[in-house]
């Protein structure tokens, strides 16, 4: 990726816009050994699948909430909403957990001119893991995110090694006791949580390419209702 696009989609990510383009690089892990299991994930199989711009393992964006617990249970993944509305975690140790999109996100979107969102209530808008077997463009759980500190010392997004450089993603917004940053690469929208004000990702995921219009922080906290 050339400097000066490099440079555009940092802007890019900064002012919340939206870039699609055409793919994004899939990838599995292999030959890892599996997660330790805990004693609420013990019967949770060894995780297996790709991530891609669209899904995680077996779990699909625009999924309904049906749809995502029978993908699940297919690979034998347990399913928990761990008192949350709009989230489902599978296997919540060592799995997969997605958001489900609520009537307040739904509103937002609406305020963000977002087509036809109505259309994503109820459904799978964000998917992440904890899981350090999968990986998105090289970005694994545990990476590091470096700031971008502009030279008045006010930090405006920072940026995350990826297979085809460093990924930069926006600045950080904060939902509860966690930072959540956005990264925009090959059509994807890349999610990463930290916990607040630490530079360790815990969990990474891809949402919808609109997620970007939306801040972190609203977007997040529609599904956390």
């Amino acid at each position: 990726m050339s400097r000066i696009l490099r440079a555009v989609l940092a802007l890019a990510v900064a002012l919340g816009l939206v870039l699609v383009a055409s793919s994004c690089a899939s990838s599995s892990r292999s030959g890892l050994p599996a997660p330790t299991a805990t004693a609420s994930a013990a019967v949770c199989p060894p995780i297996s699948g790709t991530a891609g711009p669209t899904h995680m393992g077996p779990e699909r964006l625009g999924s309904d909430r049906s749809t995502a617990i029978a993908a699940a249970a297919q690979a034998k993944m347990p399913a928990a909403s761990r008192g949350r509305q709009y989230q489902i975690f599978f296997c919540p140790h060592a799995g997969i957990r997605v958001g489900l999109a609520s009537r307040t996100l739904i509103g937002y979107m609406l305020a963000a001119g977002i087509l036809n969102a109505r259309g994503y209530l109820g459904r799978v808008v964000w998917i992440s893991t904890s899981s350090d077997l999968y990986s998105i463009d090289g970005i694994v759980a545990g990476a590091i995110i470096a700031p971008i500190i502009t030279p008045a010392g006010i930090t405006i997004g920072g940026s995350v090694s990826a297979l085809h450089g460093r990924l930069p993603l926006s600045a950080p917004e904060t939902v509860g006791a966690n930072d959540w940053y956005y990264g925009l690469w090959d059509g994807c929208t890349i999610v990463l949580k930290t916990s607040a004000h630490q530079d360790v990702v815990q969990e990474f995921g891809v949402a919808y390419p609109w997620a970007g219009r939306l801040l972190a922080r609203t977007f997040m906290q529609g599904t956390f209702d």
